[in-house]
């Protein structure tokens, strides 16, 4: 029996409510009640019986009665508060306040009308149906275990960890989920596994060591899981399940090895989550800040490294793949044949630029890194100013050396290398037979002319510069010799 319905109270403010003869009432009738004048509205709650209230009656509920109920708890509470429920109380002492109970109580009697057990309303909780007493009791079991353990239930109450999971077991159930909900699996010992039934929200989080491990997810879920799943801490993913778009795998998550290649194309990896060997980044894959890339997996063509990433030594760098602006590739890494660095990268103090990669036009090699033994300066690249040409390195036809690059000692400049002016010939550095030294060019002392080399007019060489075997001279050069 539910509903709203509008009635008149008397003038003693008695509301009568005509329950129809036809009508079957439930165990207990709930009454909620309100009367306007002007600007001020009294509100009455009362829980009538259907003993008390037949069918073919009415049920009167006064606004004075309530307000008197009310008046005289609170005039009882203020003198005596509950001291007449200790045990060790004198009986006259108890006397004595009985008495004063009598005369606060007479003091209001008069100006409110009759008062009577049967006309007292019990009080509820608005909306849910619970007399006090009783919701106390649901309040009361509706906590966890570590909870209830620290306190001394009443008799009849259930207050057990395993009564209260029971109960949200009950309550969860074809409810209703809140988006990004937290199921933390490791405050309920008693659950043997979750309930089926439930829609889980977007972004629900799964987190703790469940008790029974991955068993604690039924198979009902396996491809249920909601999209932006977050797995936090420990969480036990089972064996099975389809991993959602969007999934989430938070900090110190431990991604089981059935997983390694079936991550969905955009999930999304904490700082701090542990993968699998072999483990599969997909090209759309999200990372947190601090995310550390480790050794052992391998990353899928197209993925776009954010430059707050970095990389465990190690890892093979596969082509096919980006790096966003302000990433510095570390030292220690390994390239896949036909690997393309591009441009605009930013490198690693010591790192060192292995041989048999290819570079995308426009490529500026930086003055702080080295070239391994063997490596061959392609036409297309250029040299950043400061950079220092080492021995063991060899150069494709058509290479043009910029201003501001060294030879370093041992280098070995050889014919069909350009120079521009402001190059610089270092002591050690070997001109080859048949190179050519442009003007503007300069030699520092302890290089080396190679026979049939041409060291132009313009060209400095200062004293301590040798000349090998069979040198036969020099086209108008300037300079000390």
């Amino acid at each position: 029996m539910t509903g709203i319905a509008t009635v008149t109270a008397d003038s003693t403010g008695t509301f009568t409510i005509e329950v129809p003869s036809n009508v079957t009432l439930p165990d207990e009738v709930y009454f909620r009640c309100t009367k306007t004048s002007g600007s001020k509205t009294a509100i009455v709650n009362a829980m009538y019986s259907k003993s008390n209230l037949a069918a073919g009656s009415r049920a009167e509920i006064n606004a004075g009665t309530t307000l008197a109920y009310s008046k005289v708890k609170d005039l009882m509470a203020s003198k005596v508060g509950d001291l007449l429920s200790q045990a060790t109380l004198p009986e006259a002492k108890k006397a004595e306040l009985m008495a004063q109970i009598k005369v606060i109580f007479e003091s209001v009697f008069a100006s409110v009308g009759t008062i009577s057990q049967s006309n007292i309303p019990n009080l509820v909780v608005s909306g849910t149906g619970l007399s006090v007493a009783e919701k106390e009791k649901k309040l009361f079991q509706n906590v966890s275990g570590v909870l209830a353990n620290e306190f001394v239930a009443p008799s009849g109450w259930d207050a057990t960890s395993a009564a209260f999971e029971n109960l949200a077991t009950e309550t969860l159930v074809g409810g209703t989920l809140p988006a990004g909900v937290k199921i933390q699996t490791d405050i309920w010992p008693n659950w043997t596994g979750f309930p089926t039934g439930l829609t889980l929200p977007p972004s629900a989080s799964f987190i703790g060591s469940a008790y029974g491990g991955a068993s604690f997810i039924p198979s009902y879920y396996y491809d249920k899981f909601p999209t932006g799943a977050y797995f936090g801490a420990s969480f036990a993913l089972p064996t099975g399940v389809i991993l959602p778009s969007g999934v989430q795998l938070g900090t110190a998550f431990n991604l089981p090895s059935y997983f390694a290649a079936k991550l969905p194309v955009d999930a999304y990896l904490y700082s701090g989550c542990n993968l699998p060997t072999g483990a599969l980044i997909p090209k759309n894959a999200g990372y947190g800040s601090g995310f550390v890339m480790p050794s052992f997996v391998s990353l899928q063509s197209g993925n776009i490294i954010p430059s707050y990433v970095s990389f465990q030594p190690g890892l093979l760098i596969p082509t096919g793949i980006s790096f966003q602006t302000g990433f510095i590739m570390p030292t220690g890494m390994s390239y896949q044949t036909g690997f393309i660095m591009p441009t605009g990268m930013s490198y690693q103090t010591g790192f060192v630029m292995p041989t048999g990669l290819s570079y995308q036009s426009g490529f500026v090699m930086p003055s702080n890194v080295s070239l391994q033994s063997g490596f061959v300066i392609p036409s297309g690249i250029s040299l950043q100013p400061g950079f220092i040409i080492g021995s063991g390195v060899s150069f494709q036809s058509g290479v043009v050396i910029g201003s501001g690059v060294s030879f370093g000692s041992g280098a070995v400049i050889p014919s069909g290398v350009s120079m521009q002016s402001g190059v610089i010939i270092g002591s050690g550095a070997i001109i080859d037979s048949g190179a050519t030294v442009p003007s503007g060019v300069s030699m520092q002392s302890g290089a080396v002319v190679g026979s049939g080399a041409i060291i132009d007019s313009g060209a400095y060489v200062p004293s301590g510069v040798s000349y090998g075997s069979g040198y036969s001279g020099y086209s108008g050069y300037s300079g000390m010799y």
